[in-house]
């Protein structure tokens, strides 16, 4: 079975500029890998993610897994999801480390469990070395998308 995780496969290497997203065009992270429930996506910290004192703002670390994780739902489930969409229920995160402005860092996503209406994942943000960030899980909702 083949599914939007497979049209993501070709543009590994290329950035988010062309996301149907806007947030995710803003974020501007490269695609790094495209696995069967996840994807990883490399982001360089810039000036305006991060807090007073240059590190990535701990609302920006949830944002780039809500976004990661969300991402993988949608293009996973794409073929199936005409006219739907997956809205967060909640989200919780761990904040484990930091990362300064400049830094690259890198968000992957799982899928732990696809149910009809609920969706659960998990997501992790490490700096390119490897060190665990944060580390979150999410429900998301199964919503309609009305014209």
């Amino acid at each position: 079975m083949t599914n939007g995780l497979d049209a993501l496969r070709p543009l590994i290497g290329q950035t988010t500029a062309n996301s149907p997203s806007p947030l995710g065009r803003w974020l501007n992270g490269t695609l790094q890998e495209v696995g069967e429930n996840g994807i990883k996506i490399a982001y360089v910290v810039r000036a305006e993610m991060t807090n007073p004192v240059g590190i990535l703002h701990g609302g920006m670390v949830a944002t780039l897994l809500d976004d990661i994780m969300g991402m993988t739902i949608m293009v996973k489930y794409s073929a199936d999801l005409s006219g739907y969409f997956f809205s967060t229920v909640n989200l919780h995160v761990d904040y484990l480390a930091s990362a300064r402005e400049g830094a690259t860092v890198i968000a992957s996503s799982n899928i732990t469990k696809a149910g009809n209406k609920i969706m659960n994942a998990e997501g992790w943000l490490h700096d390119s070395g490897g060190k665990l960030l944060a580390h979150s899980t999410s429900n998301l909702l199964k919503v309609e998308i009305r014209a």
